[in-house]
């Protein structure tokens, strides 16, 4: 006997708000704020110490125009975390590469998206 599935797309986009899936991805962000600051460079440890989430709701493009979604941000609030993320020059002009601490988590963790699948 086949069976077939039909989505409800309202409980879909509800579902995808939801507390529960609010709290969910929150805790996806918090893993990723403790192993961003694990990772961190330590010059005086200001960043590896800034590094926290909020709770969002992000706006997804999808094939039927947008649909909203729970999410978790990760935030480092130190002035110089852009500077050691992306890279920056020293006064004199010398490049200093970035870190890429938050870059190279998302990269892992698309990875391992991927060899689910």
């Amino acid at each position: 006997m086949a069976t077939s599935f039909k989505p409800n797309s309202a409980g879909i986009a509800a579902l995808l708000v939801s507390g529960p899936m609010q709290a969910a991805m929150l805790a996806a962000g918090q893993d990723v704020a403790a192993e961003a600051a694990r990772r961190a460079p330590r010059a005086s440890g200001a960043l590896a110490a800034s590094f926290h989430t909020e709770p969002t709701t992000a706006t997804i493009k999808t094939r039927g125009g947008t649909s909203r979604r729970a999410s978790g941000r990760v935030i480092a609030d130190v002035p110089h975390a852009a500077a050691t993320e992306f890279g920056h020059a020293t006064p004199a002009g010398t490049p200093v590469p970035g870190a890429h601490t938050l870059g190279l988590l998302a990269a892992a963790k698309s990875a391992r998206g991927r060899r689910r699948r």
